[in-house]
């Protein structure tokens, strides 16, 4: 047998005993968790912290996500709406995107008008979903605020850029017919007027967009001032 084949196989047995430790480990602890006194928050951690620490960090990931789930079943008996709110995005931070995805979706359902539900709203929105799309989102962040609107126009730009020309059009003429400027708008102003010749768009609009661009700068400036001012005073 040569030294490469044994080095091959000596890897293979070697994950095979990572695994077989790994899950034998995992069914273990969920018996004790479900049945046994491993119920007990303070068990719990002492058991974790006997563990190798592949498997405390797994142990520990699982049971906030199952905390942040029970808190969200609780919150919901409630009729407190932004403690709910609260609990849907306190669980979707320990869960997976696919998951996360349905979950936002489900609570888009509750509270489609909410502005503390465009987090959600930024996250599913696509250019083909017949409900969470381009022409929803214009239409849903049109009851905040021109300060919260110029803020959603600038989070969900990352997005937009990777939709269809006439989605991007239809975006930029939005932005031109809306005058959204401020200091994180100044890149996205620099990109539109990099691909308005792409889309084929009329020449009047890179002085349009040269406008807010301008302006948006000065907002940019006038920040990056105020950012080292506090820095000065801290120092």
């Amino acid at each position: 047998m040569t030294s490469s084949l044994k080095s091959k196989i000596l890897q293979v047995l070697f994950w095979i005993c990572v695994f077989s430790i790994y899950f034998s480990s995992e069914l273990i602890l969920r018996v004790y968790y479900i049945y046994g006194e491993g119920n007990s928050k303070e068990q719990m951690e002492a058991l974790a912290n006997k563990l190798p620490g592949f498997l405390k960090d797994s142990l520990v990931a699982r049971q906030r996500m199952d905390d942040a789930q029970e808190a969200l079943e609780e919150a919901k008996k409630g009729k407190d709406k932004n403690k709910i709110i609260e609990a849907y995005y306190n669980y979707s931070n320990e869960i997976d995107e696919g998951p996360r995805y349905e979950l936002y979706l489900e609570m888009l359902e509750q509270y489609p008008k909410d502005i503390k539900s465009s987090r959600a709203f930024l996250f599913v929105i696509d250019e083909d979903d017949e409900k969470y799309n381009l022409e929803t989102f214009l239409e849903f962040i049109k009851g905040f605020s021109k300060k919260d609107q110029t803020k959603f126009i600038t989070q969900v730009w990352g997005k937009v850029k990777k939709f269809s020309n006439e989605r991007k059009i239809k975006f930029i003429n939005h932005v031109i017919k809306e005058q959204y400027v401020s200091g994180e708008m100044f890149s996205i102003f620099n990109d539109m007027m990099s691909i308005r010749f792409k889309l084929k768009m009329p020449v009047s609009v890179d002085k349009q967009l040269e406008d807010l661009k301008t302006k948006s700068f000065e907002m940019y400036k006038r920040m990056q001032k105020e950012l080292m001012k506090n820095r000065d005073k801290k120092k």
